[in-house]
């Protein structure tokens, strides 16, 4: 048998007794080889949406198995979130913010990965694998002794990053990029119920602090002694006197120290007051849910992911400033609109870039240098705007006249009905018996007056219903003729 000096690679992953070297030689090389990969694929005309399926499907899946068990190496992980982007926008830089892209659907994004978030998630899982008493693997021993001082798994109550920073800086690199992930994943800064309050723990909880900094007693914890209820009388705000804690428990304690952790649980208790209610649902932590789980990278991943595109997305407010009737859109309606009428990526792409006013109209080719002039490419009387291109200009008004008219003469659309602007822009779901037919035709309609432009044709009916016939299928029983 030889024996190696430097490195081994056990199951696809390098290791070595030099920790950069290990993360290096195992992210260098896969990194090479997504490259590759990505250069094969970009020479097919694929669509966002199977851009981001070759990503998630053939790339991420290659370096699930070293972000998962290895310290992260941030410096490759940025380049790999680079590549990606640098893939799906053709390397000509980003049409959508990343914040908008990385969102589920019904919030306006296409779930594009983001590999930051993704690499958290896949670490979390320690946590769930760590709390499970049913998992009794012998690395347990490990952390168990990195966290003896600590406290154990105390020290995933409820500290911040900024606290877990500084608890951290004695413990091996990996296990302090769990728990600053945790940190990250599990933190409440507020409470909202009275059973919450009674539930908190007084260890390691950013919220009660001594001296500006959370807490731990040991002796206080091996006495079975973790939460606030535990020193409560009566109501949230009732304490027990010094003399009861000490029968009650049977322990010997510091006055000065009791008096610190009543004190300081009072402080939480003013601030929070005015935010508790009474009979408000006590929430599962993220731990129980974890645990519950059967897919809880999936869990970490929505809540990180959540956590970063919280502000809302520019483009709605284009549309309430361009529409008359937008105060009660409800924008998660109007992202799936697309979803759920057509299989079509190349619709829901087109819409997706619609919605989000990524189209390059004449105004926005003039900006960029590359068209001198704004008018209308059909009227060539107003500016080129998204909304004057699609309903405004006066040979569009006379295309979807037209359309209507037909859409009545199939028995789509009842006599007399005139749909709104909003609902022809699929800003807002077609209500009536047909309405997923009407939302595709109308979809259909858009992309084809785009097609025009593109052509400098003029939409007209008969060359739209002749286009309309490609889907016929998802149009069925109606008889487009």
């Amino acid at each position: 048998m030889n024996w190696q000096n430097s490195k081994v690679k056990p199951l696809g992953v390098w290791f070595s007794i030099f920790p950069e070297t290990t993360l290096n030689l195992n992210f260098a090389e896969k990194l090479e080889k997504m490259r590759n990969c990505l250069g094969t694929w970009s020479l097919r005309r694929l669509s966002l949406i199977g851009k981001i399926t070759v990503i998630k499907s053939l790339i991420a899946s290659q370096i699930v198995h070293l972000l998962s068990p290895l310290p992260s190496n941030h410096q490759i992980i940025k380049e790999i979130n680079v590549l990606f982007f640098h893939f799906l926008w053709n390397g000509k830089g980003d049409k959508i913010k990343r914040n908008v892209i990385i969102r589920d659907y019904q919030d306006g994004g296409l779930k594009m990965i983001d590999i930051i978030s993704f690499n958290k998630a896949l670490k979390s899982v320690w946590i769930k694998k760590y709390l499970d008493v049913n998992n009794k693997g012998k690395w347990k021993l490990f952390i168990d002794a990195e966290l003896e001082n600590l406290g154990g798994a105390t020290v995933l109550s409820n500290l911040d990053k900024v606290d877990t920073k500084k608890i951290a800086k004695s413990l091996s690199p990996f296990l302090k990029e769990i728990l600053e992930i945790w940190a990250e994943l599990n933190y409440q800064d507020q409470i909202t119920s009275v059973d919450s309050f009674l539930a908190q723990s007084l260890w390691h909880n950013s919220l009660i602090r001594i001296m500006g900094k959370p807490i731990y007693y040991k002796n206080w914890h091996q006495s079975g002694i973790d939460y606030v209820n535990q020193i409560i009388k009566e109501k949230p705000n009732v304490f027990l006197s010094l003399n009861e804690f000490e029968q009650m428990y049977h322990i010997k304690v510091c006055p000065l120290t009791f008096c610190g952790i009543v004190s300081a649980v009072k402080t939480l208790w003013r601030k929070q007051n005015q935010a508790l209610t009474q009979n408000a649902e006590k929430k599962e932590s993220l731990a129980t849910v974890m645990l519950k789980s059967n897919k809880p990278n999936r869990l970490a991943y929505k809540i990180l992911i959540e956590a970063k595109t919280k502000s809302p997305i520019p483009s709605q407010l284009k549309w309430y400033n361009a529409t008359q009737d937008s105060y009660d859109f409800d924008w998660q309606k109007t992202y799936q609109i697309a979803l759920k009428c057509t299989k079509s990526t190349k619709l829901i792409e087109f819409n997706f870039r619609f919605l989000h006013h990524t189209l390059a109209t004449n105004t926005a080719l003039v900006k960029m240098g590359f068209k001198n002039d704004v008018k209308c490419t059909f009227c060539n009387e107003e500016p080129e705007k998204i909304l004057h291109l699609f309903w405004c200009c006066n040979k569009i008004q006379l295309f979807w006249k037209h359309v209507f008219a037909f859409l009545q003469q199939c028995n789509i659309l009842s006599q007399n009905c005139v749909p709104s602007e909003s609902a022809v822009l699929g800003l807002r779901p077609e209500t009536s018996k047909n309405g997923n037919k009407i939302d595709l035709i109308f979809l259909v309609a858009r992309f084809y007056i785009w097609l025009c432009r593109s052509k400098e044709k003029i939409p007209v009916v008969e060359s739209f219903i002749s286009y309309l016939k490609f889907y016929k299928k998802e149009l069925e029983p109606f008889h487009i003729s």
